[in-house]
């Protein structure tokens, strides 16, 4: 199952990879201080995706990923999440094979 942005073909994303897989995307590395960050639970009820399905997409370089944020927690940045859910809802073909 291949994903394409709505204009030019590539996947959406905050940025674009330019490394081997061209479906990849590239997510900042950089958190904003005092940034709200969502668990899982949270990025699971914003996105709709089950478990499973987020974590394939992180695999696939096509979903941002979590951040460590303590030995036995991970975390999304809330802005990273919003990016995400603004590039589905421009490419509705996107939201229905996620």
């Amino acid at each position: 199952m291949e994903t394409t942005d709505c204009l030019d073909g590539n996947p959406p994303a905050p940025a674009q990879s330019n490394g081997d897989q061209s479906d990849a995307l590239i997510w900042p590395r950089h958190i904003k201080p005092g940034e709200k960050m969502l668990s899982r639970d949270e990025v699971r009820g914003r996105t709709g995706h089950s478990t499973g399905l987020m974590y394939e997409l992180i695999k696939r370089k096509q979903h941002p990923p979590p951040v460590r944020i303590s030995a036995r927690r991970v975390a999304w940045p809330s802005s990273w999440i919003d990016a995400y859910l603004s590039h589905l809802t421009k490419c509705p073909v996107l939201a229905d094979q996620a």
